[in-house]
């Protein structure tokens, strides 16, 4: 099948480096989009340029734990009681202050990122189970969202014990009958919108 990525020569002065580097910027996309063809316009550019420099700053973000985690509470509708809570994560940006996942989920998730960021919400909401586990706020459960691409990795199970093994104590014999209830959900990055927006609705760790 014919797949190609076009970059028009407009100027004699271009690098030969330059050129065949924005062609293959278009080509990326004709191949993660089953195209024929497209063309590495300026606004194409600016836009891949836009995308690389945000997926620096988040592979710089995660190595200085920008990333928190923060709790949507569930209450029950009869009662007014907490039942448990929804695992959020934001981005402490020190630049552009506190970000919402939809300025960063999709990013992360093409460079190959997220992982890291689910698997570190994960490991906070242990940490919270844990300390919650000692309090009279031992009953509550926390669901927490892992994206499609972090469950399909071939360790993914591997590092989710190590993580739970790592941050709660756990009765061999009874696993989680003694501790407290943890919901993992499977997360649709489409479904990433601004409902989780409300902070008046949610609240940091």
């Amino acid at each position: 099948h014919f797949r190609a990525g076009i970059f028009h020569l407009n100027s004699a002065n271009i690098p030969f480096e330059t050129a065949l580097y924005n062609s293959r910027q278009a080509y990326l996309l004709v191949h993660q989009n089953k195209l024929s063809y497209t063309f590495a316009t300026a606004e194409f550019l600016n836009e891949e340029a836009t995308k690389s420099k945000l997926q620096r700053k988040l592979a710089d973000a995660i190595k200085n734990n920008e990333f928190k985690l923060y709790m949507q509470f569930i209450v029950d509708a009869k009662s007014g009681c907490i039942k448990g809570a929804e695992a959020l994560s934001r981005w402490h940006n020190p630049e552009e202050g506190v970000l919402s996942p939809s300025s960063y989920i999709n990013a992360m998730i093409t460079s190959g990122i997220i992982e890291h960021l689910d698997f570190h919400i994960f490991e906070e909401v242990c940490r919270q189970l844990e300390k919650w586990s000692k309090t009279d706020k031992k009953h509550l459960w926390i669901s927490c969202n892992f994206t499609r691409a972090t469950v399909s990795k071939s360790n993914y199970f591997k590092r989710f014990e190590e993580i739970v093994n790592k941050c709660m104590e756990i009765d061999p014999k009874n696993r989680f009958s003694d501790v407290n209830e943890l919901m993992v959900e499977l997360s649709k990055v489409a479904e990433m919108d601004e409902s989780h927006n409300e902070s008046d609705k949610i609240m940091p760790k």
